[in-house]
């Protein structure tokens, strides 16, 4: 009986290990083949890295920014305010600061906070001088207003006409 029971038991391991190998043996040759495509993907890379173009200035202290972890704090209203103050549009300010002009419409209603990058141009935008802001607007296509707050109203001259009272009857 002791054999009996041995040779069952030994029976019993064999077929297990052997239907663990039939499972495993395709995982281990797509691990393999996944490695090698995951080799040649990091070679690829490095070769677009060597030859990419240079990195703008936007893009770079965007990066920057988020190293550091500079908390920049712009809301809908702030940004309101800024386009107002500039007298551009919302469309006019999408194009300043590379965006689209639904994305303005979103940041203002509060419906959307801008992204890292637009965050960092609007406070650069906010922080330009006169004359950084209109090379800007230049660049950006945007035609130079004459602000209506600075040139004085043209007087009108009004008089008075007496008006006849209406009869009762």
């Amino acid at each position: 009986m002791a054999d009996l029971k041995q040779v069952l038991s030994e029976e019993i391991r064999r077929l297990a290990r052997k239907e663990v190998k039939a499972a495993v043996v395709p995982l281990l040759q797509s691990i393999s083949v996944l490695r090698k495509q995951c080799a040649e993907l990091k070679k690829l890379c490095a070769e677009r890295e060597k030859g990419a173009a240079p990195v703008t200035e936007a893009k770079a202290a965007t990066q920057e920014a988020a190293k550091s972890s500079v908390k920049i704090r712009i809301n809908g209203k702030m940004i309101r305010a800024l386009r107002k103050k500039l007298e551009l549009t919302q469309g006019e300010l999408a194009r300043c600061i590379g965006c689209n002009l639904v994305s303005v419409s979103h940041w203002e209603l509060e419906k959307a906070t801008p992204r890292m990058e637009q965050k960092m141009k609007l406070a650069a935008l906010r922080g330009m001088s006169r004359k950084e802001r209109k090379e800007l607007f230049a660049k950006a296509g945007i035609a130079e207003r004459k602000s209506e707050k600075t040139a004085p109203a043209p007087a009108v001259a009004t008089t008075e006409v007496p008006v006849a009272p209406a009869s009762l009857e």
